[in-house]
């Protein structure tokens, strides 16, 4: 069971995070704490064997994927917006907040505002281009 629950929240940390941003991280931060407190749970009924030290071990890989996620997305999502605005990147600088609840949150910020997903992607295209030639100059 702890193992499951440690697998379950490192798939959440990465694949969630991507696909939910925070809110794929605070699942995998949860799910890894039970993940650790159901393997303790179980070895201190079984006087200190050695089962249950993977659920720990992907338990806490599960809290550390989270952990890293949920910084990564809430500050993405103001940087991008940042970035759009000063490019003058209008329908990404609209839309950029979303992207803290990861590509879900983005897209129904799209359309939400009822903007052109095919505008708002040449956008994140045109900016992605402009800050490669930035960075090789």
């Amino acid at each position: 069971m702890a193992v499951f629950l440690g697998i379950l929240g490192f798939v959440f940390g990465f694949i969630g995070g991507i696909l939910f941003g925070v809110i794929g991280g605070i699942i995998a931060v949860v799910l890894g704490v039970l993940a650790i407190v159901v393997c303790v749970r179980d070895k201190k009924k079984d006087d200190g064997k050695k089962r249950g030290s993977a659920g720990i071990i992907i338990g806490a890989i599960a809290v550390l994927s989270g952990v890293m996620v949920i910084p990564l997305f809430l500050n993405v999502g103001d940087k991008l917006k940042d970035m759009a605005a000063e490019k003058n990147l209008t329908n990404l600088e609209i839309c950029a907040p979303g992207f803290k609840y990861g590509i879900v949150g983005f897209s129904a910020r799209i359309n939400k505002e009822g903007l052109d997903a095919d505008v708002v992607s040449d956008e994140l295209s045109w900016l992605t281009d402009s800050l490669k030639e930035e960075e090789s100059e």
